[in-house]
């Protein structure tokens, strides 16, 4: 009798045949979290969604992984890599053959998506970040204006079409933009348009016309000030207006400004000459806040 009870206490119950499922663990001390997906019969996809930021340096080169940096306040990075799935026994083995793969790839796309959609909002949220407060607008005191500027004609108001530098290949459209719910220009979600800011002269009038555009992006490569940095005193700017007039511009003065201390009174203080400033960002690009470090002015005179 006790031998029965013993027989039936030991004795294996049914193996269930279900399918597999992704399954997640978590690791309260590394703030990371797992997730499994079957990719074949003989490996799986580990997707880690970690709170904090990796050393690429230190990562296992054994091991490889894929790691997209999101940096946002609850994720950091996400990492795929393939590993070995756990030995099952052939009992355990789901009587459903269904096809892992093209799941877990889906996965992977919608990650990849979320991240590039991420990435793209704060980059070119951020591409160009200035200060255009009314008293930032004020006279500015200490600039030097040359001398050629005191003789410079001015033009009446006509909206700006299009702007082109031939000797750096630059030719691209503008459109008109305000400024954003952080006080930065509008910029507008192309990267190979240009933005004339509408609280500026139109080039041509009295005062500093700005224009601003995008130096790059990762998702659409090359921006329409790409290579603004490379434009040297004495090249020719020409804007393409709305009343059919090209208002002509010559090179100035270039400059490379950091953002955290950036020149407002010497960019967009009142002056008396007709005046351009074509601002992009440059300098060193910011892998944790997705952002250049530094803007690109270019002072040009209207001739």
């Amino acid at each position: 009798m006790s031998a029965s009870k013993t027989n039936k206490r030991t004795s294996s119950r049914p193996v269930s045949h279900r399918p597999a499922r992704a399954s997640v663990s978590k690791s309260k001390s590394r703030r990371v979290s797992y997730l499994y997906l079957p990719w074949s019969r003989a490996r799986r996809l580990k997707v880690s969604v970690r709170r904090f930021n990796t050393n690429p340096s230190r990562r296992s080169k054994k091991q490889r992984q894929f790691v997209i940096i999101l940096n946002q306040r609850s994720i950091k990075e996400v990492a795929l890599m393939l590993e070995k799935r756990p030995k099952r026994s052939a009992a355990a083995k789901p009587a459903i053959n269904l096809s892992y793969r093209p799941i877990a790839i889906s996965l992977i796309l919608i990650l990849l998506g979320v991240g590039g959609a991420v990435f793209s909002i704060i980059h070119l949220r951020h591409s160009v970040s200035l200060d255009l407060s009314p008293s930032a607008k004020a006279s500015a005191s200490g600039v030097v204006i040359p001398k050629e500027a005191l003789q410079s004609k001015t033009m009446p108001k006509s909206m700006p079409l299009r702007i082109r530098i031939p000797s750096i290949g630059v030719d691209t459209g503008i459109v008109p933009v305000g400024l954003d719910q952080h006080g930065a220009i509008a910029m507008p979600a192309s990267v190979n348009i240009a933005a004339w800011y509408n609280g500026s002269p139109t080039p041509g009038e009295l005062g500093p016309a700005i224009i601003a555009g995008h130096v790059d992006n990762y998702y659409q490569g090359d921006g329409a000030f790409f290579a603004l940095r490379n434009t040297e005193v004495g090249d020719i700017i020409y804007i393409d207006r709305t009343d059919g007039s090209t208002a002509i511009f010559k090179v100035a003065d270039i400059k490379q400004v950091p953002q955290a201390n950036f020149p407002t009174q010497e960019v967009f203080g009142n002056i008396n000459y007709a005046g351009l400033r074509v601002i992009t960002c440059g300098g060193a690009f910011n892998n944790h806040t997705y952002e250049y470090e530094d803007n690109i002015v270019v002072f040009a005179i209207l001739q």
